[in-house]
């Protein structure tokens, strides 16, 4: 009978968890500061897909295994890092709150573009998962999760 209730509950009141995720479809949905290899505007609407350690998009691609790792910071902490300057510089337009952030390295240890091993970092999510950033440069891409 419990497992009857657990299983109405579970269809009748779903709930997604956001707990600093990161496997997802993400979009990309808007750019702050300066980019040097590429105009942002053509990387909005594109998606960076990290599910199941099969990860695919414009910034990252890797087949058949993945890794990862990930720090956590407070906003204060966060922003006076000095490898997260770009951050504190945009703050103002990227929506940051006093969530928690966890900072994530993404390394490929399965197929990855050529020959090359590739890192996805610093790719940052908050304990709310409302938006993700991947700083780039000198500038910062903004995702909101599917």
């Amino acid at each position: 009978m419990k497992k009857v209730l657990l299983l109405f509950f579970l269809i009748a009141f779903p709930t997604k968890s956001y707990s600093y995720f990161v496997e997802t479809e993400w979009t990309i949905v808007g750019f702050v500061g300066d980019l040097v290899w590429k105009n942002p505007n053509e990387l909005i609407g594109k998606k960076q897909s990290i599910v199941k350690h099969n990860v695919k998009g414009p910034f990252y691609n890797c087949e058949y295994g993945m890794m990862w790792s990930y720090n956590k910071y407070t906003l204060p902490d966060l922003l006076a890092n000095p490898e997260f300057d770009i951050l504190k510089m945009h703050e103002d337009k990227l929506n940051l709150d006093d969530d928690l952030y966890f900072v994530h390295r993404l390394s490929c240890n399965g197929v990855a573009e050529g020959d090359v091993m590739m890192n996805f970092w610093p790719f940052i999510v908050s304990d709310k998962a409302k938006n993700a950033y991947y700083i780039m440069d000198q500038g910062v891409f903004i995702f909101e999760p599917e």
